[in-house]
Order: C-alpha cells, then structure tokens, then sequence
C-alpha cells in the first residue's frame, strides 16, 4: 500500500488542534458561569481548569501513543495500538456514524445562523440546509484538492478566531477595573460551597473536538515529534485563551451586569469599545 505523504507541520497541527476547540460557545459561557458561581470571577477560573483537566491529560495520553506509533487513522489507530482490534472498531463506529455526521452539520448550521446575523438576513429552514450542503462540499473540496489551501486557511480561520478573544481581554484589562477580580469574592448572592461546581459540564463543552485533531496524524511531518507537541502546547493555549477572555470580558462589564444582560452581555462588550 502506498504511503500516504506527509503535508503539514507543526503549526498546522497546532492550529488545527486549539481551532477545532476554540469557538463562538465560548462567547456565551460567561454569563453561565457567573451565575453559577455566585459572580466570583475566581471561581469562575478555577471552574476552567477544572474542565480543562479532561483535554490537558488526554491530550498528554494521547501524545505519548502518538509518540510511539505513525499509524493512519488517528483516535481509531491509537485504540488498536493500545487495547485491541474489537476497541478500535467500536471507536471507529462510532466516529463514523454518531460523531462526525452530528458535529459536521451543527457547525454548518451554525456558520449559516452568523452568516444570516451578520448580512442582517434571516434564512429559512429550506436555505440553511442548501447552504450548509454548500459549506460542507466547498470546504471538503479545498481539502481534496489543495492540501496548502486546507492547511492555510485553518490556519488563517485559528487566528483569526484568536483575534477577538484576546483583544476583549487586552480591552477588558485597560478599560475595565482589575479590583472587580477581588470584589466579586464578596457579592452577597454567592452560592453554596458546592453547587459553582455544576458550572463545570458547561464549560467542558467548550474543549470539546480537540480529538479530532489526531485525524491526519499520518499527515503531519515527523509526526512522533510534532503530534505530541501540538497536543500538549494546544491544550494550554486553549485553557489561557479561555481564562484570559472571562476574566476580562467580566472586568470589562463586570460580574452582575453580565449576569443580568446573559448572552447580551457580548454586544455590550462590543460596544463599550467599538461603539
């Protein structure tokens, strides 16, 4: 059998793996988790690390795998090095026929859902299915076809979608007042000692997908060296990316607006230095 060519370095990896993870979700969890934490901002920190611990050590599981095997087929290849065929088989099933067919559309449909938003055009059911099918096939087809235009735009997309996280944080920490942090400890509305905990399902879901970057593991240039890299370095930039956007998207407006606007409260932080 031929060997498939290896086309992608090591930043492709990288940005493939915090891109995948890094989306719009992440946007609208703030609001969840102040309120779930009673507005502290530190336990709202402490509820990403906790949710981040899932991705972080897998991500190191899964590099020292992908450390020791170049075989094809990512999570799928991992599972028969690991435990056996049978394991492998169930894994491949399943991403086969419940996790990619769901996570494809809904990212389709959702693109469609800011496509709409931002031309101020409300699409009906009938032209948000044709034009996901649209989305899907052309992104499919660059892949297919260009390799380089695939790897140049999910890096492109990784930037870009970097871009606003950290800008809100840098506007957050020059605009707003860094006290709020420590304030926020003391809001008479702070829960009980364990429920801020329920924050965390919520949040795990925003590190979602980050499996999905060992797909091309047979793709990636010295992969043994670079997967494992990209694993773990991606996984820390995700939880900095996150933690760096709430605190200060929250000292920005601060805790009990956002937890009065909800998901409103990013247009308000939008406005505040956009106008």
């Amino acid at each position: 059998m031929e060997k498939i060519k290896a086309k992608y370095g090591l930043f492709t990896a990288l940005s493939l793996m915090v891109g995948t993870v890094v989306g719009s979700g992440i946007f609208f969890k703030s609001d969840e988790i102040l309120i779930a934490t009673g507005g502290s901002i530190g336990k709202g920190v402490l509820v990403f690390c906790l949710a981040a611990i899932s991705i972080i050590f897998g991500s190191l599981t899964i590099a020292q795998i992908a450390h020791h095997t170049q075989g094809t087929g990512g999570i799928i290849s991992y599972a028969e090095h690991v435990c056996r065929p049978q394991t492998a088989c169930v894994f491949g099933w399943i991403l086969a026929f419940f996790y990619f067919p769901i996570l494809i559309p809904v990212i389709g449909w959702v693109s469609t859902t800011y496509l709409g938003m931002l031309f101020g055009y409300e699409f009906s059911i009938n032209q948000r299915l044709i034009l996901t099918l649209l989305l899907m096939t052309f992104f499919y087809l660059m892949n297919a076809i260009s390799y380089k235009a695939g790897g140049m735009f999910q890096n492109l997309a990784t930037i870009i979608k970097l871009i606003p996280l950290l800008f809100i944080c840098l506007v957050g920490f020059i605009l707003g007042d860094p006290s709020t942090i420590l304030e926020s400890s003391n809001y008479t509305n702070a829960v009980s000692s364990t429920s801020w905990l329920l924050a965390i399902p919520s949040v795990a879901f925003a590190f979602d997908g980050w499996v999905v970057s060992v797909s091309i593991s047979h793709e990636i240039k010295n992969s043994q060296r670079n997967l494992p890299i990209a694993l773990t370095l991606g996984s820390l930039i995700i939880l900095l990316v996150y933690v760096l956007y709430f605190v200060g998207v929250s000292i920005l407006i601060g805790p009990a607006e956002i937890m009065a606007l909800g998901d409103e409260h990013i247009g308000m932080a939008a406005t505040k230095f956009l106008g």
